[in-house]
């Protein structure tokens, strides 16, 4: 391959392979790197780097995963002298690239901290290597060249700092001299003040008007934050998962762009919409159907109707080479309706979806007007959807009896039908234009409805062979499958251009990850989300090529955008996306420069390495009884240990004995160091270490009730040497919540249902308090009796021990003081949060708690992780809150170690642990994506009248 390539495909070839290596530092062997496919490319000729990309892949020199790239085999870096060679000669510059990298990334996670930007000679050291590296290696991806960049600028501002400092000193002093100083001072408070109540205010309008108005909402919220971090914190954390809007208040049934996403044309009525660079262009059409752009975005095409919908359609043409002025070229007659329109790969060909399983073609190249082919005949049903691959020139056409037809068209004198497959009918009047099915970015895919039962649910077909078609299956797939399915007809699919996602629009829209390196195991389902008040969906959905991440769907009021970060549930960093079980318990803790989290799967137990969210990986996953017998997990606080409920004996070859069993998580695949099992009688229902004291709590209880074989109990185990824990104490209870204080003096047990000594029914719960300095010998403190009907509660300390959090069964929160290991006083605050109890998590700092809030009413059912400012525990408030979901599909909660992010895992969907950002900074960048068209001068008067119009993500769309 090498030895085939110019000079600029060998030189792309070099930066590409360099890029996947990680440098070894003292002597250590270099080893591969996997790498962001957008960083992989970064500032290389695009159809070069894109060619050989292929070509490494074909050849099994590359492996890819949902976003990254690495090399299949690191013998490569050994074996091959070529890329030996490249790394020796670049390599004091790739390690230091390497170190700007890592350097970046912890910027990047500690809130772009400027304490940690470079200064001084490591600022100038990494100038001049940046001048003496090879042309093309200088070029750094996004987050490095921005750390680097904010390293310039604070060196700047130093230098600029000194320069004013006398300035200032001598101002001040001839202020002070004149009594002005005072003045000033009160001046800047009144100002700072006002600009917090004008903050406040917008955050305010924000959350009334995020489902009417999402995309006003989004920059009502940016423009809050901007003025006051605090007061805006809330209304941009809120608005992660909003859409903008584009083209709003005008209905659009269709969209169509070019390849490079610089033109898009929206159908609207008897209007087509064009949106370039250079602003919005309005092309008179009557009645307009559907719209096509070539890939190049030098041509448009359109359906139209002189009667809105009359037959026979007429299919314009528009020459687009100026933008700004649509030059009409043709109007081509069609005998009967058109429903659907799409170009060939080349722009040379034109095909329009007919009756009777027609599809029309026009021959476009020449001076000549475009001259009719013979229509393509599949003697079905009306063709409602086409697509053309964008290489290996194959064309989808699926009529409404649901038979899709693949014809290869490289000859438009002699197209050939190569296969017939069998999707889902649609039978319903469409509001627009219909893309039901889609090719991949690399034409090796396609998509297509399925019906399943009485839904309807993604097919996704391989195509090596397009006269072999294989459709891929879901490992344990039995028969037809459910895959985040629609109740409606699905209407639209598009695939991502540049990720392995694919989308798709019905009465929600759906996302789906995969991955196309094998038939099993590809599909997983990802987020549903749904369209906001006010809004009907029309039919379209399709991604911007020039921004991949970015989602638009038409409605009768404009297009919708999103900004999908994360297929499996926008807005969140990431998903760990191995399903949780039903109650799942996640732990999340420091393990020397790593951070662990644990939790609870279907049939397993998972450790996952979350320091690097670009390159999390799995650590271990232990086999797990049902939810009645084991029902927790947790890390020791230095995270060295994980203790997790196990099946681990065999009987007549079936698992069937349960226990706690410690591992090491310092060692790979987290060996075994114990079991705790004999000492147990009914099973697990809580685990917790002491956070001060080598001492392991277990509640020695079954879930079933009735299930409890022996006398229930809290069992203490001494775990100081993790080989051999040795029960020291226990406690005769039957709790199924554990927490001890953060001093590990006490520990608190709830006990639920105790019974009346009267009539011996259940009547009420309580809340018992232990001092466990003495595991040996543990002694009540005290006992808190809840509520009547209370049978439930989750409890957690703030961090410095003096306020216990209680969450009862009925959806109340209740913050308590604590003072000498006992509950002080009277509560500092009860709120009514939901309906239901959930687990609870404190920020590092005691200022946050994290909860689930659950709401149950008639036509307006939800779940959804709130976070509630208690940095005043006399005055608690709902700071922001994250995805909602379906009651009992959201399990638990938990801060990461540092408190940047949240945890929660979620059943729904394929279910999985979601890492949610709590730092609104970063969000920035990512909300201005989708905020679609800028908020108009007429809103900007209504919300800051008085103020310079400056739209928060400036004023294009």
């Amino acid at each position: 391959m090498h030895d085939k390539l110019d000079a600029e495909g060998r030189a792309v070839l070099k930066h590409l392979l360099t890029r996947l290596v990680r440098v070894g530092d003292d002597g250590s062997p270099d080893t591969a790197r996997p790498v962001e496919r957008r960083a992989l490319v970064h500032g290389l000729p695009g159809e070069p780097a894109r060619r050989l990309i292929e070509q490494l892949t074909a050849a099994r020199l590359l492996t890819h995963d949902q976003d990254t790239t690495r090399l299949s085999h690191e013998a490569l870096i050994r074996a091959w002298p070529p890329l030996q060679g490249w790394v020796d000669a670049d390599r004091a510059w790739l390690r230091l690239r390497q170190q700007l990298t890592d350097d970046a990334a912890v910027w990047d996670r500690s809130e772009r901290d400027p304490s940690l930007l470079y200064r001084g000679n490591r600022l100038a050291t990494l100038r001049d290597r940046l001048e003496d590296a090879a042309e093309g290696a200088r070029e750094l991806d996004s987050l490095p060249a921005a750390f680097k960049d904010a390293s310039v600028r604070l060196e700047q501002r130093g230098v600029r700092r000194r320069r004013a400092a006398v300035a200032v000193l001598a101002t001040l002093f001839l202020l002070a001299t004149t009594g002005l100083v005072g003045s000033l001072v009160f001046q800047r408070q009144a100002e700072q003040a006002h600009q917090r109540d004008l903050a406040r205010y917008l955050a305010a309008e924000a959350e009334d008007l995020r489902t009417t108005q999402p995309g006003l909402a989004k920059q009502l919220s940016l423009l809050s934050f901007e003025m006051n971090k605090d007061a805006g914190r809330s209304a941009l954390l809120n608005s992660r998962r909003a859409p903008g809007l584009i083209n709003g208040g005008q209905s659009a049934t269709d969209l169509a762009t070019s390849t490079d996403g610089k033109m898009l044309a929206i159908s609207s009525g008897d209007w087509i919409v064009l949106r370039t660079k250079d602003g919005p262009v309005r092309v008179a059409a009557d009645s307009v159907g559907a719209v096509a752009v070539s890939r190049d975005g030098r041509a448009l095409a359109a359906v139209t109707h002189p009667d809105n919908g009359s037959e026979p359609a007429t299919v314009r043409l528009w020459d687009l080479t100026r933008p700004a002025k649509p030059r009409p070229t043709a109007a081509l007659k069609a005998d009967g309706p058109v429903d659907t329109l799409v170009f060939g790969a080349d722009g040379k060909v034109l095909y329009g979806g007919a009756g009777s399983g027609r599809v029309l073609r026009w021959r476009l190249t020449g001076p000549a007007a475009p001259a009719a082919l013979p229509a393509l005949d599949d003697r079905s049903g009306t063709i409602d959807s086409l697509a053309v691959s964008p290489r290996r020139d194959l064309l989808a056409a699926m009529s409404k009896d649901g038979r899709i037809a693949v014809w290869k068209v490289a000859d438009p004198a002699r197209p050939e039908r190569v296969t017939t497959l069998s999707g889902a009918p649609y039978s319903v009047s469409a509001a627009g234009t219909l893309h039901r099915v889609a090719f991949d970015r690399t034409g090796m895919l396609l998509a297509a409805p399925m019906a399943v039962k009485n839904e309807y649910g993604l097919g996704l077909w391989r195509l090596d062979e397009p006269g072999k078609p294989q459709r891929i299956r879901r490992e344990g797939e039995d028969g037809d499958y459910s895959s985040s399915n629609c109740i409606g007809d699905l209407t639209s699919l598009a695939f991502s251009p540049a990720h392995d996602q694919i989308v798709g629009a019905c009465d929600t829209w759906h996302a789906w990850a995969y991955r196309s390196d094998s038939l099993d195991h590809l599909i997983v389902a990802g987020a549903t989300i749904s369209i906001p008040t006010g809004f009907k969906a029309t039919g379209t959905i399709l991604f911007d090529p020039g921004k991949s991440r970015r989602l638009m769907l038409t409605t009768d009021h404009g297009v919708l955008i999103w900004y999908l970060s994360n297929a499996m549930q926008p807005g969140a960093d990431t998903t760990l996306p191995l399903p949780v079980g039903v109650g799942s318990q996640v732990d999340y803790r420091r393990a020397g420069r790593r951070q662990l989290m644990a939790w609870e799967g279907v049939g397993a137990n998972y450790l996952a390495d979350v320091t690097d969210l670009d390159n999390r990986r799995l650590v271990a996953a232990t086999r797990a009884p049902d939810m009645f017998t084991g029902g927790d997990i947790a890390l020791s606080p230095d995270g060295k240990l994980l203790a997790d409920v196990e099946l681990y004996k065999k009987d007549k070859g079936k698992a069937r004995y349960v226990g706690v069993r410690l591992r090491d998580t310092t060692r790979d695949n987290t060996p075994l160091l114990s079991t705790i099992g004999d000492e147990l009688h009914n099973g697990v229902q809580v685990i917790a270490f002491s956070p001060t004291e080598p001492l392991l709590a277990i509640s020695d209880v079954n879930g079933w009730r009735n299930g409890n074989k022996a006398p229930t109990a809290v069992r203490l185990f001494d775990v100081k040497d993790p080989r051999h824990p040795r029960e020291v104490g226990h406690i005769n209870t039957d709790s199924v919540e554990l927490a001890f204080s953060p001093d590990g003096r006490t520990l608190l047990a709830s006990v639920g249902d105790v019974a009346d000594k009267t009539t011996g029914r259940a009547a009420w719960s309580r809340l018992d308090s232990w001092d466990v300095t003495d595991p040996a010998h543990p002694t009540r403190l005290w006992t808190h009796r809840l509520p009547t009907g209370i049978s439930s509660l989750n409890t957690a300390f703030r961090p410095d021990g003096k306020l216990l959090a209680l969450y009862l069964g009925d959806g109340t929160l209740t913050l308590w003081p604590v003072a000498h290991d006992r509950l002080a006083g009277k509560p500092a605050a009860t709120t009514q949060i939901g309906q239901y109890s959930s687990p609870l998590s404190f920020t590092p700092d005691g200022s946050r708690l994290a909860l689930i809030s659950t709401i149950i009413s008639e036509g307006d059912d939800y779940t959804r992780p709130e976070i509630w400012d208690v940095s005043d525990p006399r005055d608690p408030t709902r700071e922001s809150y994250l995805a909602e979901d379906s009651p009992g599909e959201l399990y638990s909660v938990i801060f990461s170690p540092d408190g940047h992010r949240l945890a929660v895992a979620r059943g729904s969907n394929a279910g999985g642990v979601d890492l949610w950002s709590i730092t609104p900074t970063p969000l920035v960048n990512d909300l201005c994506e989708s905020v679609g068209d800028p908020i108009s001068r007429k809103q900007w008067r209504q919300y800051l009248p008085g103020r310079p119009y400056d739209p928060p993500c400036g004023t294009g769309g």
